[in-house]
């Protein structure tokens, strides 16, 4: 996490000296990809995840058209906030055990540059 904190691809929300949440940027290939992106549970439903998924992502648009993410397909939690924000699924990648819940559901979301 050190190398990401210092090259600025990691975002936090605070509540006064508490850290409720933490978003982490990085690349792929020729891809820029959100690896990270967790808020507590008591902070969920008041825009403050899609705020700083926003924040982390906003200067990606002077580099590409387009940033990647990928969860667990049974995490439906997740699926729903990128829905709601604009993610579309791009490919899901099943998993080594045979568990469809396991499986990897990478989304897309792209702008015009």
């Amino acid at each position: 996490m050190k190398p990401a904190v210092e090259a600025s691809r990691v975002h936090v929300a605070v509540e006064g000296e508490k850290i409720i949440g933490v978003v982490q940027i990085g690349v792929l290939g020729e891809d820029h990809v959100v690896w990270k992106l967790y808020l507590a549970p008591e902070f969920r439903g008041q825009s403050i995840g899609a705020d700083l998924l926003q924040q982390a992502i906003e200067p990606l648009r002077r580099v590409t058209d387009h940033v990647l993410v990928e969860h667990f397909a049974r995490n439906t939690e997740a699926a729903k906030f990128y829905e709601r924000e604009g993610w579309t699924v791009v490919s899901v990648e099943p998993s080594r055990s045979g568990d469809p819940n396991a499986a990897v559901v990478w989304r897309r979301t792209t702008w015009a540059t």
